[in-house]
């Protein structure tokens, strides 16, 4: 199961605290290095497995994706789009690629995998793929035009980190988060939430789920509803022609 980099630090702080615990459990000095080479390792990866996917990860991430699907489809059906906007822009910025970000992802292309696919939903599609650029792209931007707030590695990582941004791939800021995550999350999420509201006001549209700006061709946006046309307007009837006269009428008249 996917949980993204949030996931893999939880998974991390669970097993680090398994080990510390496995650690203090004291045993006869001729099986130490068996515990600290094969039991200690083992008992706490299959423990970490156990509590995390089966106690923690699967059935919170199955009931959190069903909630937000519920949550964005009402907010669909009630009509209020820029809210919506603005709700998958938060979303798709708050873990970068994780498992939140996958239930407005598997929103959006419920709606663009039928066969006639609405401009309402290609609207949906057009806001996760929008705001899924913005975590590489902002914090690619911040690293050069505030460079003094970054490593000589973040600078040199941002100079690439644009074009992961542009495809789009939100895990390309994983490396910021982990380094800064009380500051980089909520800037992204700040800039998704507008970019969403933006992008849903301006009705832009996208066929497809991959590509970013490599699949512009597939960008657009809705036209207007065309206005009918006035009906034509009758042609006016031809007046009879007066009749010829007749045999009779001629041979009277010589």
């Amino acid at each position: 199961m996917e949980t993204g980099y949030l996931g893999g630090l939880a998974a991390g702080v669970i097993a680090g605290v398994t080990t510390r615990a496995l650690q203090r459990i004291t045993v006869p000095a001729r099986w130490r290095p068996l515990m600290a080479d094969a039991a200690i390792p083992l008992v706490a990866t299959l423990f970490t497995a156990v509590v995390f996917f089966r106690a923690l990860v699967a059935p919170q991430i199955a009931q959190l994706n069903a909630w937000l699907y519920d949550k964005l489809v009402t907010l669909e059906l009630t009509d209020h789009h820029l809210v919506l906007g603005l709700v998958l822009g938060l979303i798709v910025c708050c873990d970068f690629g994780g498992a939140v970000y996958k239930a407005a992802f598997a929103y959006a292309l419920g709606g663009i995998d039928s066969y006639v696919p609405t401009l309402a939903h290609m609207t949906f599609m057009a806001v996760v793929v929008a705001t899924g650029m913005v975590p590489a792209l902002g914090m690619s931007l911040a690293t050069g035009v505030r460079r003094k707030l970054f490593t000589e590695t973040e600078r040199n990582y941002g100079k690439v980190a644009w074009l992961l941004g542009l495809v789009p791939v939100p895990a390309a800021a994983v490396p910021f988060a982990l380094r800064d995550l009380l500051r980089v999350i909520p800037a992204s999420m700040a800039g998704g939430a507008v970019t969403g509201m933006l992008t849903m006001n301006f009705g832009s549209t996208m066929a497809v789920p991959f590509g970013g700006v490599f699949a512009a061709g597939q960008l657009g946006k809705p036209s207007p509803s065309p206005s009918p046309s006035p009906s034509p307007s009758p042609s006016p009837s031809p007046s009879p022609s007066p009749p010829a006269p007749s045999s009779r009428q001629v041979s009277r008249s010589r």
